[in-house]
């Protein structure tokens, strides 16, 4: 094997890795956002309950009700206010658990976006580099124009840029999964840093929502990166 395909057999094996390495991150990143979702979603139980309405006390019903079972312990719910003082705090605790596991899921979230984004430049500089050992002006400007853009239409060319085989594609699906997760995460992190105890059922529903479909995510282009490992 000549000098040419010595180099370009490192480069492929040394970009092989570091895509293995990205995808097991992003893997890790995903397994995060779904136990995000789940303080979300614990965090609207929570606060649900905090909200809910007391008893109704102009029913004849419930007014019948208190007075055939006029116990110490209805009767202390009656006097504060139809609220159990204990469950009230546990509530509030609850509420203040989740939050802070919302914002220890932002800061584990993000410390893995880091390192993707670093093994992303790490994939590109080497193969910058085997392009600077042939003075390959042509893939370069592939390298320029497909994959240190990180802008919609970087995604609307990406299934060109998978045609091509070798390290090149698996750069351009790294730019592209890290462009789509670091939108991804600046969504989940704005829906964390409005929550607060005005926050309407209906928003919160809607931010439920938009964390289960995780919107900015293309699944064919992931389902394409994990063919290139299990492949």
């Amino acid at each position: 094997m000549d000098h040419e395909g010595l180099l370009k057999d490192l480069t492929d094996k040394t970009v092989d890795t570091i895509f293995a390495d990205f995808m097991a991150r992003c893997a890790k990143l995903e397994e995060l956002a779904d136990a995000g979702e789940g303080f979300l979603r614990g965090f609207y139980r929570e606060l649900e309950i905090c909200r809910r309405a007391p008893l109704c006390k102009t029913s004849s019903v419930v007014d019948e009700v208190i007075n055939s079972n006029y116990t110490d312990k209805l009767k202390e719910y009656v006097e504060a206010g139809f609220n159990n003082h204990e469950n009230v705090v546990k509530n509030i605790s609850k509420l203040n658990s989740y939050k802070l596991r919302l914002e220890d899921y932002l800061i584990k979230a993000k410390a893995v976006l880091d390192e993707l984004e670093s093994l992303k430049h790490n994939a590109i500089d080497i193969i910058k580099h085997a392009i600077d050992e042939h003075s390959s002006d042509c893939v370069f400007d592939f390298l320029e124009d497909n994959i240190t853009q990180q802008s919609q239409s970087v995604r609307e060319d990406a299934q060109e840029s998978l045609l091509l085989d070798g390290s090149m594609s698996r750069s351009t699906l790294m730019t592209i999964i890290y462009g789509m997760l670091k939108l991804e995460f600046s969504m989940q992190e704005k829906i964390i840093r409005s929550l607060n105890l005005k926050t309407s059922s209906s928003l919160f529903e809607s931010y439920c929502l938009f964390w289960e479909l995780r919107p900015n995510i293309d699944d064919n282009v992931m389902h394409q990166a994990w063919k290139y490992v299990s492949g």
